[in-house]
């Protein structure tokens, strides 16, 4: 923490204002932690979250994002899918196809993160990926149908990275498919559900790296 060392008012206050600022980081830091720890606890799986953020970090060393907007990927990737806390548990765990009226319930998870962060000053930075992360490039994608840069980048990077977790991952509905079936998968969706400079940074990472983000010697162990 930096210290101002001038012993008058202006001083006292400087070292006050620092002292407040950590204090904040501090209280920030923990109530994302509260937050990560009980969105893992609901979804079963405990480091999920930060691995979907650790790889969102790895694409974006391949992009210029500047700072803020590597904050607030990172912040997202963590909060992504709070809205989900209105989701009905027998929806988001169906092993069966959805119906019309449970895909719509389903869809709604994101407006409904945004409208549960907007009020907490300190995590709006995640609001961008939490409200556009299922919007596609090419304008198909929910809530709002925005296309193309319309859509925030950080949530256009973190729509790559969730896809090759989801991918990889066994899920309620599906069985976990190979790393190599994920990224060709990106490639096929390139300038239709995903940015293609994103899919291009998303590539340039080794297969070797990939493996090691996602955790998948881990998920194939069953551990």
């Amino acid at each position: 923490m930096i210290q101002v060392s001038t012993r008058d008012e202006i001083g006292l206050l400087g070292n006050v204002f620092h002292l407040m600022v950590d204090r904040v980081r501090v209280s920030h830091q923990s109530m994302v932690d509260v937050l990560v720890r009980a969105l893992e606890s609901r979804d079963g799986e405990s480091g999920s979250l930060r691995r979907l953020a650790r790889a969102s970090m790895a694409v974006a060393a391949g992009l210029e994002l500047s700072p803020t907007q590597r904050e607030a990927l990172e912040l997202g990737a963590l909060l992504h899918d709070i809205g989900e806390i209105r989701t009905p548990e027998a929806v988001l765990r169906k092993r069966g196809p959805l119906t019309a009226e449970e895909r719509l319930v389903v869809q709604a998870h994101p407006s409904a993160g945004v409208e549960i962060l907007e009020v907490v000053p300190l995590l709006t930075p995640a609001l961008d990926v939490i409200g556009g992360h299922h919007e596609h490039y090419d304008g198909g994608g929910y809530p709002q149908g925005l296309k193309g840069q319309d859509i925030p980048v950080v949530a256009r990077v973190f729509a790559v990275v969730e896809a090759l977790d989801a991918i990889t991952h066994d899920r309620p509905y599906r069985r976990a498919r190979s790393l190599q079936e994920a990224l060709t998968a990106l490639k096929q969706g390139a300038g239709r559900q995903f940015d293609p400079r994103v899919v291009e940074a998303a590539l340039a990472v080794p297969e070797s790296r990939w493996i090691e983000l996602l955790d998948l010697e881990r998920a194939r162990s069953g551990k």
